[in-house]
């Protein structure tokens, strides 16, 4: 249900926008715990978009994003110190939250602030957010939101029997 209301929201948001730009579809698998879509533009991610890093323990995952955007999107975007007026995705440690790997993304036409409570926290959310960029080349809309999520279980693996 989750997923054929975040489908309709979608798809509403794209006629009101510009449609010479290609828009992220949130719909990404696996699904965040909430997406809640919000009033107003997206964010337009393109050439001019500055990635920041906003503790020296993120600049890792401020180049990881970069490298993407460049070699998948064809977005150039610089790596900066810190957010000027212009538009910029601001990565940013929240000590407040309350699970380790969780994140929270928020979209609104000004920035994309992808936050965690560790740098573990902030990739997870970086990787939903290459994940609605997933396909797409050169300038694309991220439509306004707060996406929300964190790993169901504490680990990760498989176990393979052999016998």
């Amino acid at each position: 249900m989750l997923f054929v209301c975040s489908a309709f929201i979608l798809a509403s948001m794209a006629f009101s926008m510009n449609l010479n730009h290609q828009i992220a579809n949130y719909a990404v698998v696996p699904l965040p715990r909430s997406i809640v879509m919000q009033k107003g533009e997206g964010f337009m991610v393109n050439p001019q978009v500055v990635i920041v890093a906003m503790d020296g323990s993120l600049t890792r995952n401020a180049e990881f994003l970069h490298e993407y955007l460049k070699e998948e999107a064809q977005i150039d975007a610089a790596i900066g110190g810190k957010v000027v007026n212009g538009r910029s995705i601001v990565l940013q440690l929240n000590g407040k939250m309350t699970e380790a790997e969780g994140y929270r993304i928020s979209v609104n036409r000004k920035s994309v602030t992808i936050e965690g409570r560790t740098p573990q926290g902030v990739f997870y959310g970086i990787q939903t957010l290459r994940k609605s960029l997933a396909g797409l080349q050169g300038e694309a809309v991220l439509p306004a939101v707060v996406i929300e999520d964190a790993p169901r279980f504490g680990y990760r693996g498989m176990h393979l029997d052999v016998a």
